[in-house]
């Protein structure tokens, strides 16, 4: 009988300001992870994580992450007039 667990691989490209968020998720869910690279110059390090096929909740998780990621990569890299035109145009809160 063949028990070895399969997985999905990704490596992700991880800023510092939100490392210690993105590690919270891996480390609660005990998904098995390695640091590829690090980027001293950037602060970024790159980030391999295995995301269990046979665990129902994988997507949710992998989602959760993929999104603080989004997140942080559209107000790290717009100005906050992009940042309110954006919120102005999708019909959310003005700040």
């Amino acid at each position: 009988m063949n028990t070895e667990r399969k997985y999905l691989e990704k490596s992700y490209t991880i800023s510092t300001d939100i490392l210690f968020d993105i590690l919270k998720i891996v480390l609660k869910n005990e998904l098995p992870n390695n640091i590829e690279s690090v980027n001293v110059r950037e602060s970024t390090l790159l980030l391999k994580i295995k995301f269990p096929s046979d665990q129902p909740s994988i997507k949710s998780i992998k989602n959760d992450i993929e999104i603080l990621l989004e997140d942080y990569d559209f107000f790290a890299n717009h100005s906050p007039k992009d940042i309110h035109k954006f919120s102005t145009n999708t019909g959310e809160a003005e700040y």
